[in-house]
């Protein structure tokens, strides 16, 4: 899925957006797949504090698989 970047941005904030959250690993995901982009705009923004500018197209994995719920059994 493309998702294109509004003025400050930041991964966080769009994993929170897109997926719900920002747990289970998925904005480490989100950077891994972007890796390449997001290291240009590091170097080249002195003071790059994770905003991100408007118009940056982002590459964002699928949604995560709800986890099941397991149910406990209790023995007394």
């Amino acid at each position: 899925m493309e998702y294109l970047t509004r003025e400050d941005d930041t991964v966080d904030l769009i994993c929170y957006r897109i997926y719900g959250h920002h747990e289970n690993g998925i904005a480490d995901k989100v950077i891994r797949a972007n890796i390449k982009i997001l290291t240009a705009r590091y170097e080249k923004t002195p003071g790059f504090r994770g905003k991100l500018p408007a118009g940056l197209s982002l590459t964002l994995p699928d949604r995560p698989k709800a986890s099941k719920i397991k149910k406990i059994r209790r023995l007394f």
